[in-house]
């Protein structure tokens, strides 16, 4: 390993990523189904491993070997970023003048450095001779070479602060304006009956079903021998058709692409729509087609009108006697608004 030192470090990668290679080659041939490892798996080092210490020394070996292999590579590169950094300060153009440093070859730098073109110009005696005079034929006046320093300077001169026009919103730059996430939903009434009918799914066009249209309650006691009370109960069939309730939203392709929360909003909304127009005709629907019926037009429902000098307390006193005593049920109120 004593010729590691004059390798270059092309040479020193290369023959660190060689010796890399081949003990990861070793590693792999020596180990074992258990996950151990023997060195008479590989055919390689058998001149001149003989036993499992001479394969710790050989191990150990390459591994110092590449640790120095790494080591000689780290100072090679920092040499290297060293020399970069020399070469590019040589390559810095030299006598530049910057606002806060001195002139050209080490002299202080003065604020004639640093006016803008214009400012010099008419400050030079030429000008104001040609000024002054008939102004017959054009001016000409060099400056020799132009240094970036000067437009810098001139750029960031206080001067400009005192400058007459105005920059206004109307006539400069106009504020960004971002507009909020999310949507101000419209107010909409509440889905309110639905919500405590049982719902379910159907495969028909029709749905038959069984309506109580007599209960006669003739319970009463009964002396011994007599005969029982008897009751009445007669059902009629009826049958409610099954109709369809519909709802879209014509969106363009782009919309959908370049807005996701359209295609959330729309997922959120049309079904809530349908469900609201539900909720309408399951309670008021007249029954003609293609419209539900209600439970507010479906006949043997108890109604109550209301009487002229009934106020709205009167009348939800007495629609709830008239649920408990003729209707046998327990009469629910719930606020509304």
């Amino acid at each position: 390993m004593s010729d590691i030192k004059d390798l270059t470090l092309a040479q020193t990668e290369e023959k660190m990523a060689t010796r890399q290679d081949e003990l990861r080659t070793i590693m792999e041939e020596a180990k074992s189904g258990g996950g151990d490892y023997d060195y008479k798996r590989v055919a390689s080092i058998q001149s001149e491993v003989k036993s499992s210490t001479d394969f710790r020394d050989f191990l150990a070996k390459r591994n110092a070997e590449l640790d120095e292999l790494g080591k000689h590579a780290e100072d090679l590169r920092e040499i290297k970023s060293l020399a970069d950094q020399v070469k590019a300060r040589e390559e810095t153009p030299r006598g530049f003048i910057h606002p806060q440093g001195g002139g050209g070859g080490g002299a202080p730098a003065t604020r004639d450095q640093f006016k803008a073109r214009g400012g010099r110009l008419i400050e030079t005696k030429g000008y104001g001779d040609w000024a002054e005079g008939a102004k017959a034929q054009p001016y000409e006046q060099s400056f020799g070479e132009v240094l970036p320093s000067d437009y810098l300077a001139g750029g960031s001169s206080p001067q400009t602060i005192g400058a007459k026009a105005l920059m206004t919103t109307t006539q400069g730059m106009i504020p960004e304006s971002v507009r909020a996430p999310g949507f101000v939903e419209k107010p909409t009434r509440p889905i309110q009956l639905i919500d405590i009918i049982p719902m379910g799914r159907t495969s028909q066009n029709a749905y038959p079903y069984l309506r109580e249209t007599v209960r006669t309650h003739g319970a009463a006691e009964t002396a011994e021998g007599a005969a029982f009370a008897e009751s009445t109960f007669e059902f009629t069939e009826e049958s409610a058709p099954v109709r369809k309730i519909t709802d879209s939203v014509p969106v363009t392709d782009e919309q959908m692409e370049d807005m996701p929360a359209v295609e959330g909003y729309n997922n959120n909304r049309i079904p809530f729509g349908l469900r609201q127009r539900l909720d309408t005709q399951v309670g008021v629907g007249d029954g003609t087609a293609p419209r539900l019926r209600g439970l507010f037009n479906t006949p043997g429902i108890l109604t109550l009108a209301r009487i002229a000098d009934d106020n709205v307390v009167d009348v939800l006193y007495k629609s709830m006697v008239r649920v408990r005593l003729p209707g046998r049920a327990r009469a629910l109120t719930a606020p509304t608004g």
